[in-house]
This record gives C-alpha cells, sequence and structure tokens, in this order.
C-alpha cells in the first residue's frame, strides 16, 4: 500500500525542549517518559539511532501539544539547518516498507530541531504504529537518511495520546 500524503505545516503555540539523550541501547526502544521542558515537564515518546558516531544520537519525539495535537519533533544531530537558515523548512519522508508519507517540517531554533504538529489520527502517526522500522529523509536530499526501529511505537503512542486526553 502507497500513501502519499502532504501533512500541513502549522503555528506552534508550545516551543519544548528536548533534554539530551545518552546515545545507550536504553534510547533505541521506544519509550513514553516525562522530559523536563520549559516551563515543567511533558510525558514524551521518544526513539533514537544508537548507530549513530554523533555526539548526540539522532532522535524522534512526540509530545502533547494543543487540544487534539501531537507535536512531532525530529532531530538528525546535524548542527542546524541548511546554510544556517532559521526559517528553513522543508518536505520529509517518512517510510515504512512501501508505505510512506510526507510531513512539511520546520526548522524550530530553539531546540534546534525540525518539527510539525499532527491531528492524533494523522496518516503519519498511523504510519507510526506499523511493524518494523521507519526511514525519516528530507526529500531535498539536505541532510542525512536515519532509520528508527518501530519496536513499542504504538504502546509510546497509546500511552502519550491518553495522556494528552486527560491533560
Amino acid at each position: 500500500m502507497h500513501a502519499h500524503i502532504l501533512v500541513p505545516l502549522v503555528a506552534f503555540p508550545l516551543l519544548l525542549s528536548q533534554p539530551a539523550i545518552a546515545a545507550d541501547a536504553d534510547c533505541a526502544v521506544w519509550k513514553t517518559e516525562p522530559w523536563e521542558v520549559e516551563g515543567g515537564t511533558a510525558l514524551t515518546a521518544h526513539i533514537c539511532d544508537t548507530t549513530s558516531e554523533t555526539e548526540i544520537p539522532p532522535t524522534l519525539y512526540l509530545q502533547c501539544s494543543a487540544p487534539g495535537l501531537l507535536a512531532l519533533n525530529y532531530d538528525d544531530s546535524v548542527s542546524g539547518p541548511p546554510d544556517g537558515e532559521v526559517e528553513y523548512s522543508a518536505i520529509y519522508r517518512f517510510s515504512v516498507g512501501a508505505a510512506h508519507v510526507d510531513a512539511a517540517l520546520a526548522f524550530q531554533q530553539m531546540d534546534a530541531v525540525m518539527t510539525t504538529e499532527l491531528q492524533a489520527d494523522a496518516p503519519l502517526i498511523k504510519l507510526l504504529r506499523r511493524d518494523g522500522a521507519v526511514t525519516v529523509s528530507p526529500t531535498t536530499g539536505d541532510g542525512p537518511v536515519i532509520t528508527f526501529p518501530l519496536d513499542g511505537a504504538s504502546q509510546a503512542l497509546a500511552t502519550l495520546q491518553a495522556s494528552c486526553r486527560k491533560s
């Protein structure tokens, strides 16, 4: 099944920060746990790529955002957008097997990550609940192609979404 859907870029009312993650096997499995963020803590569903040789591993993480929305954040461990463009945005392809979803992500300068907001039932959220691994790649070729396992993603996302509904 090929799903080719463009997820629109939306405004970000909440700016949440990512803590430094130690490059150990512990972050190579999806988890949902509280992270310290600006203004307190935020429950965060996250995974990292422990095969990376960077000091801080590439990370994909989601947090509650405005009601009914999840903030998806992607840190490829590169030191910012191409040519230092703080207004940088690009289409990223998220692929699981033959299925893929394209999403518009914007550089969020405070946390130095690419980010977007998604409806809780968005095609990209459904894609992350599949078995296997998700490969994230900028369609422009400006940046690395990184693969994250999806082991535990469905449960981590369910836990996060349940928490979002309570808050």
